[in-house]
């Protein structure tokens, strides 16, 4: 009951801060449309295993508007995206009309400031742009509706000191949840989290942080996983182009689920297991290990290089939780006045925690470079190629594998004021 409470106060908060501050400051704002159109080419979107799979042709139409506000006090934003996806081949993938909408302000003080933010996106588990954490693979198309809101705050001590502190709460809902007989589970999950920061010098931060979340699945094992973990960190900058950020920690996961089992009826033990009393039982998993995060970064006069890297706790839209293991390597080459590069390749590794099972154990490997031409000031041409493996720790130890290529074109308008 309390964290119902809770969740609705958060809800409640986060949705009056925004909407006070877009009424309060929306005399003037700065827009940035734009739209694009793509096509793409996939020898197995669903990223299956199963030999006998046709390939996708996919057309992408994706308008997009950012609005944003800055005044002396407020920073306001908000953007707003529809992707109409028609699907050629790939049998039993339906077209699609996402849409995606995003809001958030900042409150600026004398000594620290306060920033809410609410976020939905309607799609569905068919996506090429990224491997989903909580579904893994695409096999199905799924619709689904995520939700996110955060309520966040600084406050300065003194000039290299200061503190922050946030509370997320994230919903999934799928069309075919469990609940009502499907495979997939929605979950909602609190994350409040603490860090405290100090500048020893122009060149180095150090900070601390500490979270807690608490995931809750809507399931018929009435699935709870809460983790907790603190982190110390420090910001490093080598030279005005090499930055390193990076933390390390610890992070413990207690999973609390609960079965139904059947057991003998008293003064019929005798006749088990055709008479029986069911007995709901709790069953509770721990977890622990190491976390961390790291970022180094090099910036060129033509380009740029840099190396993400991360150990997380995430929930799954099976019911479970994950630790999650990534590396990515991104670099990017301005080749010319209007040609341009980009190579992303990246490693991830995922393990399910608080049971038993790893046939969703998983790990990916993909590799995508691209280029894009700026025809002119507001139109841009882009083309692509994306390999995506994924491993599978099932019994068969199955593997899938996707190649796909794209072109695109986008157009830009020039940033405008709108007034009301």
């Amino acid at each position: 009951m309390q964290k119902s409470r809770l969740r609705r106060g958060l809800l409640a908060t986060v949705v009056t801060l925004v909407a006070f501050s877009l009424n309060l400051h929306a005399a003037e704002w700065v827009a940035e449309p734009s739209i694009s159109l793509r096509e793409e080419y996939n020898d197995n979107l669903r990223l299956t295993t199963i030999d006998d799979h046709e390939d996708t042709w996919t057309t992408t139409l994706d308008p997009r508007l950012k609005l944003s506000r800055r005044t002396e006090q407020w920073d306001l934003n908000a953007s707003a995206r529809v992707r109409a996806q028609a699907y050629e081949g790939g049998d039993g993938i339906d077209n699609t009309v996402d849409n995606f909408l995003d809001l958030a302000s900042r409150r600026r003080f004398e000594r620290g400031s306060w920033d809410a933010s609410v976020s939905q996106i309607n799609d569905t588990t068919t996506q090429t742009e990224e491997l989903d954490l909580d579904t893994g693979l695409t096999i199905r198309q799924i619709d689904r509706t995520r939700r996110s809101y955060t309520i966040g705050s600084e406050y300065m001590f003194t000039e290299t000191t200061w503190l922050q502190g946030s509370v997320g709460y994230r919903t999934a809902e799928y069309d075919d949840n469990v609940s009502v007989g499907g495979g997939s589970t929605d979950y909602d999950t609190l994350s409040p989290s603490l860090t405290i920061v100090h500048q020893l010098n122009p060149r180095t931060q150090v900070f601390g942080v500490y979270s807690h979340a608490i995931t809750k699945y809507d399931n018929n094992r009435d699935t709870e996983s809460t983790t907790d973990s603190l982190q110390l960190g420090a910001e490093y900058n080598f030279t005005e182009t090499w930055k390193l950020n990076g933390s390390v920690g610890y992070q413990q996961t207690q999973t609390d689920q609960t079965f139904t089992i059947p057991v003998p009826r008293s003064g019929f033990e005798a006749f088990f297991p055709s008479i029986f009393d069911v007995a709901r039982v709790t069953e509770e998993i721990e977890d622990s290990g190491l976390v961390f995060n790291m970022d180094l970064s090099r910036t060129f006069e033509t380009g740029s290089l840099g190396l993400i890297g991360s150990r997380s706790v995430n929930p799954g839209s099976d019911g479970n939780s994950s630790e999650v293991n990534s590396l990515t390597l991104r670099g990017s080459r301005k080749f010319s006045a209007k040609l341009s590069g980009n190579l992303a390749v990246s490693y991830l590794q995922s393990s399910e925690i608080g049971t038993i099972i790893t046939d969703r154990d998983r790990t990916r490997y993909r590799i995508a470079p691209s280029l894009a031409w700026q025809l002119d000031r507001d139109l841009r041409l882009d083309a692509g190629y994306t390999y995506t493996s994924v491993d599978n720790d099932t019994a068969s130890n199955d593997t899938a594998t996707s190649n796909a290529a794209f072109i695109g074109l986008g157009y830009t308008w020039p940033r405008m004021a709108v007034s009301r």
